[in-house]
């Protein structure tokens, strides 16, 4: 566990460090689409997409990463960045889509139903550029978004629809760690009793974070979670 504390401490101090006048990593960031900005120092996260352009692949992994620090308003941003650099990315929709959902600080304003159902079906327009993978995670997320159903159903679909893809691929430490979060929105500040004893999931929750982690050690989304 300390281990496991130092590893976050340093990954959050690369994120959130500013640069000095002596900084020797400065590099060129591009001008702001949509008012975005490529921000310089929120680590060395990736997550690969199938997209052609480079400057989408720039705001995807950075809409990734502040998803996964819970900066949602600002990951919605970037990704909406990432579908005007290039129109035809399937998964920047999903993107969207994904940041758009409840999570277990905030439950999903009824507003947001329709545009994230909207996101979606524009992924879905875009599905023939896409990867196996992107068009599997594209289906997953349909779960999570119904006009008519209950949250609660939504939810629990979605969590049983990311579990088929983390045993679907199981070398793919996002997916242990996308599946994690979408059991901890079932039951969200709900893992322990007051007497330590584990409550629905939460188990499922950690061997999920730990596959996460043994696949990548600095996984931002699964240090975060733990």
């Amino acid at each position: 566990m300390i281990t496991l504390f130092i590893t976050l401490l340093g990954i959050c101090s690369e994120a959130w460090s500013h640069t000095g006048p002596h900084d020797s990593q400065k590099t060129k960031i591009a001008r702001p689409i949509n008012g975005a900005p490529l921000f310089k120092h929120l680590g060395s996260y990736r997550f690969q997409i199938s997209s052609k352009s480079a400057v989408t692949k720039k705001y995807f992994s950075q809409g990734m990463m502040l998803a996964y620090g819970f900066n949602h308003k600002e990951a919605l941003r970037s990704f909406k960045a990432a579908q005007t650099a290039d129109p035809k990315c399937a998964i920047c929709y999903w993107g969207e889509s994904l940041v758009l959902g409840p999570n277990i600080n905030k439950k999903m304003p009824k507003e947001d139903n329709e545009t994230a159902l909207r996101a979606l079906n524009s992924a879905k327009k875009y599905l023939a550029t896409a990867t196996p993978l992107e068009r599997d995670l594209i289906t997953s997320l349909e779960t999570r978004y119904h006009k008519n159903k209950e949250r609660e159903a939504l939810d629990n679909a979605y969590a049983k629809s990311m579990k088929k893809l983390t045993q679907k691929y199981p070398k793919n430490a996002n997916l242990h760690a996308l599946y994690a979060e979408a059991l901890m929105d079932i039951n969200p500040w709900k893992t322990w009793t007051k007497t330590g004893k584990p409550i629905k999931n939460t188990l499922e929750v950690i061997r999920s974070l730990d596959k996460a982690l043994k696949l990548k050690p600095q996984h931002p989304l699964a240090l975060h979670l733990y």
